[in-house]
């Protein structure tokens, strides 16, 4: 590159920024796929106990559906503790962003309020159909 002018070159200092575009709470690519691996298992977990909390019920066995129950919440924790910490990995992680991604753990996250969000913003997109399916998985 040529340069002429009256000019004064500038004197800079280095750049001392972190080349890493995820500082925690990210995690390594290995973490967060155990961490996925670890959510699911968890929901096949809660949905077991679910199914179990069910069948007891049926029987009229209250000390196994609350055993049930108790476990059932345990699970369901684990499940939102574990889609927390990927929706925060997500929202540090400027070099893998995908918005499909994040809205997809946002919708693990189980709360009332990010179903109402995502079915307005499906709404907003003329997507209505998906609107109603997301207002559909609100828990009653």
């Amino acid at each position: 590159m040529v340069v002429s002018g009256d000019f004064t070159p500038v004197q800079a200092i280095e750049n001392t920024c972190p080349i890493d575009f995820c500082i925690p709470p990210c995690m390594s690519g290995s973490e967060l796929d155990d961490e996925k691996v670890f959510y699911y298992d968890a929901r096949d977990n809660r949905n077991s106990a679910l199914a179990r909390y069910a069948t007891a019920e049926n029987a009229n066995g209250s000390v196994a559906m609350a055993s049930r129950a108790l476990e059932a919440t345990y699970y369901q924790r684990a499940m939102d503790k574990s889609s927390n910490k990927i929706v925060t990995h997500l929202f540090y992680d400027t070099l893998n962003f995908h918005q499909d991604t994040l809205d997809t753990w946002i919708e693990n996250l189980e709360l009332g309020s990010v179903k109402i969000s995502l079915a307005l913003q499906q709404q907003s997109q003329g997507n209505y159909p998906e609107a109603t399916a997301a207002l559909g998985k609100l828990k009653r």
